[in-house]
């Protein structure tokens, strides 16, 4: 379901907050905005997987692989970083070959072309 524009645009500048909370080290803060989030966008897959990776980085990979999971059934195409979260709450799990199988698939969509001939860009610009 395609969100209104303004509705996306909040969800957007609310995930970056979210995510420069992260990359500064105040994981329950980050981990706050995107439960937050969760309330208020509850069927989106990017919300769902930035919530499994601030619930990987606080330490909770029980609730990381289970949100990764519904973000996974949830999403419209193969996401290789959810694989890359599955992989790193596996092995937090002991789960090391399931671990092994999900962040070699990670690495193997990283690698492999996009449908319009481009590597994987990572939504980086080329």
């Amino acid at each position: 379901m395609a969100l209104p524009r303004l509705r996306r645009e909040a969800r957007d500048a609310l995930a970056v907050y979210g995510y420069l909370l992260l990359s500064a080290q105040q994981l329950e803060k980050a981990h706050a905005v995107f439960k937050g989030m969760r309330v208020l966008f509850p069927d989106d897959a990017h919300v769902i997987r930035s919530l499994a990776v601030t619930s990987l980085a606080t330490g909770d990979a029980a609730t990381a692989l289970a949100l990764a999971d519904e973000a996974q059934a949830k999403a419209s195409d193969e996401d290789p970083a959810l694989d890359a979260v599955r992989g790193k709450a596996l092995f937090a799990l002991g789960r090391a070959e399931e671990a092994r199988a999900a962040l070699g698939r990670s690495l193997a969509r990283r690698a492999a072309p996009r449908p319009n001939g481009n590597p994987a860009s990572n939504g980086k610009a080329t």
